[in-house]
């Protein structure tokens, strides 16, 4: 018998008029997809669209050697033309997006340059001892809103210290300020700070080294607000009174202490292990003529020796674990000398300190012998002096010196301040002492205004002395 085929019953079957309205309710889908995706569209770019912003411009301070190059030119200018507002003797220059602005260590200490911002943004370029150069690559803000402004600048060298207003009473909401000193590392700055980024250049002389030892690429320092690095350099993030050094593989050191010690080798480690004794990386060692009628036989009679003895704070003056010994420096002139004469060591800095508004010098030290009474007749034979080489305020400046003066005396009325010196008397005994001065300190004419040092030099000076003088420091904290 044949088997009938299968059909489908009359229940089964989709009416036309069911199949119409799914694909209208499915075109409608569609439609409404599509409105909704465009009216997405068009408010993210309504919401993030960028326009350049204009109003930023370059203020030159220095009368020579800042230089700006437009960002489709090879050529580097020096603007001209007189600032609008006072002082007009100062020159301004426009400053588009990838303009670049450049300053010669010769141009001077302090500040050379400012940008300037329409929001208050004010960035200062240092240029000695490294020179400057940093490229504005981006300065834009909402097309069609007042969401957001971005702010990016390139570092590639010298010193350049940021001050970025508040995001209160601003025209944008979201505030965004980078600076970028490498490819791979960014440097985000909160509004409401002051920061100073250092992008130092190789030094033949004297290169400078991490914390770790390992070649400096830069180093961001906070004194309000908040930064963050970024990029290869794993995010650490820094408060005031914070800095961080990030060396030439890019790595980043933990948060330290917005300070700097100014002098090298202040415990003689390097001096005792090779290091050229120039005056450079370590101490040069020399003479010092305060009367020129010294003959040769009177000056080798003054010497400088340095060993490792117990840190002036331990019990003992002999008896100590290694831990708690340190170098020092004995200076030494014997023999019933009639004539004085100094003997001692030296060291360059060559720094422009315009930004630092402590300079804490600190050492221990001590007076075993001497042979003429307190600082002499004319208050300047002293044991153990220092003395600091400066300019006030630029180059061309003649250099000045000033003294501290460290003597022993048995009559209780220190001598005043006069001239260039600065007195420190201690009990007649052969006791160390912890001498410390703030060369800012108004009450002493030091280094309270300088903008520069050259060099530091420490020495024992007098007929017959011997003095000792260890664990020195010239620690830097800067203006906020």
């Amino acid at each position: 018998m044949a088997e009938s085929s299968p059909t489908l019953s009359p229940s089964r079957r989709t009416r036309p008029e069911t199949s119409a309205w799914l694909m209208l309710v499915s075109f409608f889908l569609v439609f409404c997809l599509v409105v909704a995706g465009a009216c997405a569209s068009a408010w993210w770019y309504y919401t993030t669209a960028m326009v350049k912003a204009e109003g930023a411009f370059v203020r030159v301070h220095a009368l020579a050697g800042v230089s700006y190059q437009r960002r489709d030119s090879a050529n580097r200018t020096a603007p001209s033309k007189p600032c609008a507002i006072p002082p007009i003797t100062e020159s301004c220059q426009p400053l588009s997006e990838n303009d670049r602005v450049l300053a010669v260590p010769q141009a001077g200490y302090g500040p050379v340059a400012s940008v300037l911002l329409p929001d208050r943004t004010h960035i200062q370029l240092w240029a000695y001892p490294t020179g400057a150069d940093l490229t504005m690559r981006k300065f834009q803000v909402s097309r069609w809103s007042h969401q957001r402004q971005e702010v990016e600048f390139a570092q590639s060298a010298g010193y350049v210290r940021y001050d970025i207003p508040s995001g209160e009473g601003q025209a944008y909401a979201d505030m965004r300020y980078t600076v970028v000193i490498s490819n791979d590392i960014r440097l985000t700055l909160a509004p409401g700070g002051s920061y100073s980024i250092e992008v130092p250049q190789k030094d033949a002389r004297l290169p400078r080294l991490s914390s770790t030892g390992a070649p400096l690429l830069a180093e961001i320092a906070v004194r309000d607000g908040s930064a963050e690095i970024g990029g290869s350099a794993s995010g650490q993030a820094l408060v005031p009174g914070q800095k961080a050094q990030i060396d030439d593989t890019g790595a980043v050191s933990g948060p330290l202490p917005a300070e700097w010690n100014l002098i090298r080798d202040g415990n003689f480690e390097r001096y005792m292990t090779g290091a050229p004794a120039d005056g450079i990386s370590t101490w040069a060692t020399h003479g010092f003529d305060f009367d020129l009628t010294v003959s040769d036989a009177e000056r080798a009679a003054a010497q400088m020796t340095i060993y490792r003895t117990c840190h002036p704070t331990t019990p003992s003056a002999f008896l100590c674990p290694r831990q708690q010994t340190v170098f020092l420096a004995q200076f030494e002139r014997q023999g019933n000398q009639s004539k004085s004469y100094g003997y001692g060591i030296e060291q360059t800095l060559d720094l422009d300190i315009s930004e630092y508004r402590s300079l804490r010098f600190a050492m221990w030290a001590r007076v075993i012998s001497q042979s003429v009474p307190d600082a002499g007749v004319t208050n300047n034979e002293c044991p153990v002096t220092v003395r600091f080489r400066f300019k006030r305020d630029g180059p061309a400046d003649a250099p000045e010196e000033r003294y501290i003066c460290f003597y022993r005396s048995s009559f209780n009325k220190p001598i005043a301040p006069a001239g260039q010196y600065v007195y420190q008397a201690v009990s007649n005994q052969a006791l160390w002492f912890r001498l410390e001065f703030d060369l800012r300190d108004p009450t002493f004419d030091l280094l309270k205004s300088a903008r520069y040092i050259d060099s530091i030099a420490i020495y024992g000076n007098g007929h017959d002395y011997i003095s000792q003088v260890t664990d020195i420091s010239l620690i830097a904290r800067q203006q906020r």
